[in-house]
């Protein structure tokens, strides 16, 4: 028994002796991240980018950020991930939320059409551009890239949500109670008490 336990702890020491420094900050964070310590993460991390650049890094300090409340931080790393990579289209996407965030609504389009144009599938980007040109009156554009969206996924309860509300937006009473009405089967709260407010049923 404990001759099995000394081989047992030699090889968990061997296994942490084996984890590289930047590999151990890393692992800090993420366990940090998980625990809801955003702040502390963010320093971690910080620590495991200096030793050893990684842009799997980059994006765990820039989420951290982003829990932390720090919109600029995080799209600082968003900046440098692209510089590092500007064929990542998640990266784009994921910076035009933090524009949006930050209430840069016209620089938060240019990132979701950059994403889309290096992934043209790409159901996420064209749901944040259409929740964008919502927010910005321009209701054809958004109930066209949710319309995108269904194309991609038939049931996504938000964007039948997303058409529902252009819908009305554009007068189009009976096809928003339509779209109302398909959310609130798909499950979505929201949809019913849209379906109940408009007199859909």
């Amino acid at each position: 028994m404990r001759l099995f336990l000394f081989f047992c702890l030699f090889f968990v020491g061997f296994q942490l002796l084996a984890q590289l420094p930047y590999q151990i900050a890393l692992q800090k964070g993420k366990d940090l991240l998980e625990k809801g310590d955003f702040k502390n993460a963010v320093i971690e991390f910080q620590i495991s980018y200096e030793m050893e650049s990684l842009p799997e890094t980059l994006v765990l300090r820039a989420s951290a950020k982003r829990l932390n409340t720090d919109i600029k931080g995080a799209l600082e790393d968003y900046n440098e991930l692209i510089e590092l990579d500007k064929s990542n289209a998640i990266f784009y996407n994921n910076r035009g939320n933090l524009k949006d965030e930050l209430g840069e609504p016209s620089q938060a389009l240019l990132d979701y059409n950059q994403a889309i144009i290096l992934k043209p599938n790409y159901k996420n980007a064209y749901y944040n551009r259409a929740v964008v040109y919502y927010n910005l009156a321009e209701w054809q554009n958004s109930k066209d890239d949710f319309l995108k969206v269904l194309s991609f996924d038939a049931n996504d309860k938000d964007a039948h949500f997303g058409i529902g509300l252009t819908n009305m937006k554009l007068n189009q009473k009976n096809d928003a109670c339509k779209s109302f009405k398909k959310a609130k089967e798909l499950g979505l709260e929201e949809a019913k008490t849209e379906v109940e407010k408009n007199k859909c049923e």
